[in-house]
């Protein structure tokens, strides 16, 4: 009997530490995991053109406009904008610019966790052997965390921000002249 209340008590520990960590809002000006450092910058020098790739595991988002046209759309145009070249997307050595959003109901409350990540992958060489090479993520930014149902508008404006904030990067590292 002592063995069955312990794994109640620790259900219900695990529970409530599932619905504090879904409390926790996604804040896109303060990343969880961001590779967005002096030498992460530093990678992007010389990239002429790139593509844009998006992924979105949004289940029932399309109607505030979470859907992956929209935000390919909205992230190519931003790239142009700025005047950052895109390439053919079947050209496959040109470096990714790559949007994944990923969103889940929590049940029992009015909210969703979610995932949003902007990340530059680049093929990329060991300098131990120049033979060996696969693509990496050499630059990228990621949030996770909760929203309320009623702001899940706000994901798209989190995905501009990190756009923004690449375009920055690579306008950094590649000034207009």
């Amino acid at each position: 009997m002592q063995g069955a209340a312990l794994i109640t008590r620790g259900r219900l520990v695990l529970g409530m530490a599932v619905v504090i960590v879904a409390a926790v809002p996604l804040l896109p000006a303060n990343p969880a995991w961001p590779l967005d450092t002096p030498e992460a910058r530093a990678t992007l020098k010389h990239i002429s053109r790139l593509r844009v790739r998006v992924d979105v595991d949004a289940p029932g988002m399309e109607s505030v406009g979470i859907t992956g046209d929209r935000l390919q759309a909205d992230t190519e145009s931003r790239l142009r904008q700025s005047g950052i070249a895109l390439a053919d997307p079947n050209l496959p050595t040109a470096p990714v610019l790559w949007v994944i959003v990923t969103t889940d109901k929590v049940p029992e409350l009015d909210l969703y966790a979610a995932s949003v990540k902007v990340a530059l992958f680049q093929y990329v060489r060991l300098p131990r052997d120049w033979e060996i090479g696969a693509p990496a993520a050499t630059w990228e930014l990621e949030a996770v965390g909760s929203l309320p149902t009623k702001d899940l508008s706000e994901i798209r404006s989190w995905v501009q921000d990190f756009v923004d904030r690449f375009i920055s990067a690579y306008l950094e590292q590649n000034p207009k002249h």
